[in-house]
């Protein structure tokens, strides 16, 4: 069996610390993934883009607009 772990953050207090601070939280984090890696409990760690708020998107008689 296998599992994903998402990780989730608050976008305005993450971009408000420096980036030394963002560089460090980055840096723990690839590094406790590589534990879990190296103990067969992760194989992938897929980065996704920031939260945005979704795209207007409307369908009139079957079709997109």
């Amino acid at each position: 069996m296998q599992y994903t772990c998402l990780i989730y953050l608050d976008e305005k207090k993450f971009y408000a610390l420096s980036k030394d601070e963002q560089n460090q939280i980055h840096k723990e984090c690839g590094q406790w993934h590589e534990e879990l890696v190296k103990a067969g409990k992760s194989l992938v760690a897929p980065l996704y883009s920031p939260a945005r708020p979704p795209a207007p998107f409307a369908c009139r008689m079957g079709k997109s607009s």
